[in-house]
C-alpha cells in the first residue's frame, strides 16, 4: 500500500502549476525532474508507484492531506488540474453534483427541459439519487431561476450550475 511518506520520497509536487516530477530513478525510463505520470483514456493522469498505477489526483492529495478518502473531486472539473487547492474530498453524490451539462441536454440550462406535452419549461434536481420536480415553467428563465436556487440550497460547496 502506497504511503505519503513513500510518494513523498519519490514525487515532487510544484503546489503553483501542481506538476509532479520524479525525484528519484525508479526505471531506466525514468530520469529525475521527468513529469510524472501518463495521460489514460479516462483523461485522467496515472503514476505508476512501486508497481502500483494510481491516479495522479490521488497521489497528490494523499502526498498533501496524508490520507486518502473514497472519492476526490476536481472543483474546476478539470481531469488533469491536480493543484491541491483544486482536490477536495467528496461523497459520490457530491461528486455527482459537481458534473456539468450532460451532452444530451438540449436547454443549455442543467437540470432544465422542454416539456412538450405541457409546454412549459420543466425544472427537476437530483438529491439521494432520486430526480426531484421543481415545477413547469413559461419562461427557460424562470425555470433557471429555480433549479439554480434549489442547487445551492441542497447541494452547498458542490452546487454546479455549468
Amino acid at each position: 500500500m502506497l504511503t505519503q511518506a513513500r510518494l513523498k520520497e519519490l514525487l515532487s509536487y510544484d503546489p503553483i502549476t501542481g506538476a509532479v516530477t520524479w525525484k528519484v530513478r525508479t526505471s531506466n525510463r525514468v530520469k529525475i525532474g521527468d513529469p510524472a505520470g501518463y495521460l489514460s483514456n479516462a483523461g485522467y493522469l496515472v503514476v505508476s508507484v512501486d508497481g502500483q498505477d494510481i491516479m495522479l489526483h490521488r497521489a497528490v492529495f494523499l502526498m498533501h492531506h496524508g490520507y486518502l478518502p473514497d472519492v476526490i473531486d476536481h472543483r474546476d472539473r478539470v481531469k488533469v488540474n491536480n493543484r491541491i487547492e483544486n482536490l477536495r474530498d467528496a461523497t459520490h453524490s457530491g461528486n455527482q453534483h459537481n458534473r456539468g451539462l450532460d451532452s444530451r441536454n438540449t436547454s443549455g440550462v442543467k437540470g432544465v427541459y422542454w416539456d412538450r406535452t405541457r409546454q412549459k419549461w420543466h425544472a427537476q434536481i437530483c438529491v439521494d439519487w432520486k430526480t426531484r420536480s421543481l415545477g413547469r415553467y413559461a419562461t427557460l428563465e424562470e425555470a433557471e431561476t429555480v433549479v439554480r436556487k434549489e442547487r445551492e440550497k441542497l447541494h452547498g460547496e458542490f452546487a454546479n450550475h455549468e
